[in-house]
């Protein structure tokens, strides 16, 4: 007689198949995914290397006719590698929970099961997804960090450098925010070192807005604005340009619990009363890097934004256990560019 679980030796589930489903599950993209800030970089390897080169300009000074000329300085290249980090979920699915969805003995109907595997899978892909917005966040802030607020990644570190803020002096009423303004732009085009931009976007922490939007220097620049959006007369969180510079107000949290799973802790994307500055429409400053699974099948593959996997090794086989896993790592090549501003 056929067990009641050959069923799961169906290619639908295969790594392969599953793997194809659950990146289809409609994703919690989350506004930095929207964007398209971080550009995917599939790789084959669990390690990604950064060649830093230092390009070097620099002015000539005049030498004698026929004589030596000026040395020439070269660029310098250094390496770095980082390990990128993995992440998995696992559930199981019980015969209990597939019984009555299929007839016992026949393994060719698959529907009901096949909607089980995809409900559990949408459930954990969606925490994946959060995750990899979350460390997305990280990378613009500087510290890349994993859900019990252990550091991943210290871009900081990493170039040994420190992040430039600006401190817009926002409970001043006399504070000219265009100064501010240029202050942060002036920064950024001076470090992108032959890198381009379209514009330069402010991720905003609620705080942060409330008291840019509501400001006497915002609100005089718009006093006498006819035009829509105007911050004066409509909600315009959303995003709005103010001095060349894209505004947004970005409130992104989540949930983390503690490894014994009993302590909830809130984590906000962008620290309360602060906002990032970072250049859009860059080339090749912002990437994100996908990993090939741990699974046999996958060795030496190119990685994907998510895995699945079933393993029908279950004791007594009472049912399957379910993984859905990711191994990303976003990664800012210039983190000179990331501006702080606090309030």
């Amino acid at each position: 007689m056929e067990h009641a679980l050959d069923i799961f030796n169906n290619d639908a589930f295969s790594v392969m198949s599953l793997t194809r489903s659950v990146n289809k599950v409609p994703n919690m993209y989350g506004l930095l995914k929207q964007l398209g800030i971080f550009i995917p970089n599939p790789i084959d390897t669990t390690i990604v290397g950064i060649e830093v080169q230092e390009g070097v300009l620099n002015l000539v000074p005049p030498t004698e006719r026929g004589g030596p000329g000026t040395p020439n300085k070269r660029s310098t290249r250094d390496m770095r590698q980082v390990k990128v980090p993995h992440f998995a979920l696992e559930d199981q699915v019980t015969a209990d929970d597939v019984q009555g969805v299929r007839a016992f003995g026949s393994g060719n109907r698959l529907l009901g099961v096949a909607e089980k595997v995809t409900t559990l899978q949408e459930q954990m892909a969606k925490k994946l997804y959060l995750t990899q917005e979350f460390m997305r966040n990280g990378a613009l802030n500087g510290q890349i960090l994993d859900a019990y607020g252990n550091v991943l990644l210290d871009l900081w570190d990493l170039f040994g450098i420190e992040q430039k803020e600006v401190d817009f002096e926002l409970d001043t009423a006399g504070t000219e925010i265009t100064e501010k303004c240029l202050e942060v732009k002036r920064h950024i085009e001076e470090k992108l070192q032959g890198e381009q931009m379209t514009k330069v976007m402010a991720l905003c922490s609620p705080g942060f807005w409330t008291k840019f939007i509501t400001h006497e220097s915002v609100k005089e620049a718009y006093r006498y604005y006819v035009n829509q959006p105007s911050p004066l007369r409509s909600d315009v969180r959303s995003g709005f340009d103010h001095q060349e510079i894209l505004w947004r107000e970005y409130a992104g949290k989540a949930v983390a619990y503690s490894e014994d799973g009993q302590t909830a802790t809130t984590r906000v994307f962008i620290p309360a009363d602060s906002a990032i500055f970072l250049p859009l429409g860059t080339f090749d400053t912002f990437e994100e890097v996908y990993s090939p699974a741990d699974y046999i099948p996958t060795v030496n593959t190119m990685g994907l934004p998510l895995y699945s996997s079933i393993d029908r090794n279950t004791k007594h086989q009472k049912g399957v256990d379910l993984e859905v896993q990711t191994n990303v790592l976003p990664i800012v090549k210039r983190p000179e560019v990331l501006v702080k501003g606090t309030k």
